[in-house]
């Protein structure tokens, strides 16, 4: 057994996310758990941070960074968010 399988595995999450929900919208990047968590058809968007745009759904062309940045955000285009709980 590789004694960096738990280092890998803790990487792999964290660039994709929880990988709970279908993704259908493009050009989306995700990196911290659960981040973009639930979006649907939304394109273009950037979450950097655990649950950072973790409600966005349609949303597109979102800049969010930070630990729960955006995280109540589920529409709308152009938001931008730095910061916890911002």
């Amino acid at each position: 057994m590789d004694s960096h399988t738990g280092d890998k595995q803790s990487l792999n999450e964290a660039l994709k996310g929880d990988g709970s929900t279908a993704v259908t919208g493009s050009e989306n990047v995700a990196i911290g758990r659960s981040s973009l968590r639930d979006t649907t058809s939304g394109n273009k968007n950037v979450a950097v941070g655990k649950n950072a745009g973790t409600s966005v759904e349609t949303a597109a062309q979102c800049t969010l960074i930070g630990y729960q940045a955006g995280d109540g955000l589920t529409t709308g285009n152009y938001n931008t968010a730095v910061g916890a709980d911002t």
